[in-house]
């Protein structure tokens, strides 16, 4: 398998420690175990384990009746059918309701033996298309309750980490600080004009504007000039990246805004630098599973995954899996993935946003998940 002989080829050892065996699920009945990664079908993944591991019980009868669920979760009142898409995400993915590899930490012979003979898999994605995914739902849409913390602790320590060292003048990878000149004068900044230098959020001269036409007056652009991606400005401008006023990141119509960016706003570029520390550490925010690599998340080269899926193909693998494990009852048609043509591009846009020596910084985060898995560097 192409994971051992990079492994070996590498010379890569990994360890095994409670956080990994907390991503293996087990299925005792299949004599299966799963490694969860986030941003790869695991919500879709996990409800489908609570049928495999048995911990909800399927009905023999149509329509809905209570009690199909385990006693731990009939006081939240969920009426269970056959549609396990019912599930709610608070079961789904509350701390520890599915048995885990680390359950059996105080087993060693136990622990070694699953981890020998059971049917062992993990679905993988293209690293920047997920890392493009989590940004997205946990700190660009903030309208949802679930990603408040994400947002409010990414926010803290960007806010600490990488704007205090913007505003002392420090700049980012050789772009300049507040109102500095980004890749050397009259270039493009950000995401703001074009000639003569550009500041935090915009502004700039007539001439340039960002990756097209023109762009007039100060802070955004005033009467709108072009957007990242050609796509009008309108009033307004558009801001660092097409937040709050002008265009969105998606050419999507901002409305009338400053032109600037929000200090609430977590910007793509900010988020990545923010990821991707030379100094070595990370913190437990940094490390979050979200954007963890799937290396550091279900350590493949320590364990023997007899089946790697591909988001990709996400359907059809998610199905040839449910009958190798002997579970073809369960196979139904999921909700298909964003279409190759259409990740890509989502993820160049999102790209472009990027210095490049960000995009370095990345490529070496995950640089081992596009070795292992053999998916295409940028």
């Amino acid at each position: 398998m192409r994971v051992r002989r990079a492994c070996s080829a590498l010379n890569i050892t990994q360890q095994l420690d409670e956080e990994i065996l907390k991503h293996l699920l087990v299925d005792n009945k299949h004599k299966a175990l799963y490694c969860f990664v986030p941003k790869v079908a695991c919500t879709s993944w996990k409800r489908l384990w609570f049928l495999l591991s048995g911990k909800l019980k399927r009905n023999s009868r149509k329509g809905r009746r209570k009690g199909g669920i385990e006693d731990e979760f009939a006081a939240e009142g969920y009426e269970e059918d056959e549609d396990v898409s019912l599930l709610p995400r608070t079961i789904v993915h509350a701390p520890d309701s599915l048995p885990n590899l680390a359950r059996y930490m105080g087993d060693e012979d136990t622990l070694n033996k699953m981890l020998k003979t059971y049917k062992k898999f993990v679905f993988v994605r293209h690293p920047l298309d997920r890392l493009v995914s989590a940004y997205r739902d946990k700190l660009e849409a903030r309208d949802q309750l679930s990603t408040f913390d994400f947002h409010k602790n990414v926010l803290g320590e960007v806010k600490r980490m990488v704007r205090r060292r913007e505003e002392s003048g420090g700049g980012v990878d050789g772009n300049g600080g507040k109102g500095g000149v980004s890749d050397g004068g009259g270039g493009v900044g950000e995401g703001g004009g074009g000639g003569g230098g550009v500041g935090e959020g915009g502004g700039g001269g007539g001439g340039g504007g960002v990756e097209g036409e023109g762009g007039s007056g100060v802070s955004g652009g005033v009467e709108g000039g072009v957007g990242r991606d050609g796509v009008s400005g309108g009033v307004g401008g558009v801001g660092r990246d097409g937040v709050e006023g002008g265009v969105g990141r998606d050419g999507v119509s901002g409305g009338v805004g400053s032109g600037g960016v929000s200090e609430d706003n977590v910007r793509f570029s900010e988020f990545v630098e923010w990821l991707t520390p030379t100094n070595g550490t990370w913190t437990t925010t940094q490390r979050n599973e979200h954007w963890r690599p799937v290396f550091d998340l279900c350590a493949p080269c320590a364990v023997q995954y007899d089946a790697i899926g591909k988001y990709e193909h996400l359907q059809e693998e998610m199905n040839a899996t449910l009958h190798w494990l002997g579970a073809g009852e369960y196979s139904q048609r999921f909700p298909a993935p964003d279409r190759p043509s259409f990740a890509a591009s989502h993820r160049s846009t999102y790209l472009r946003l990027l210095s490049s020596g960000h995009r370095i910084r990345l490529l070496r985060t995950y640089l081992l998940d596009f070795l292992l898995f053999g998916y295409s560097m940028p």
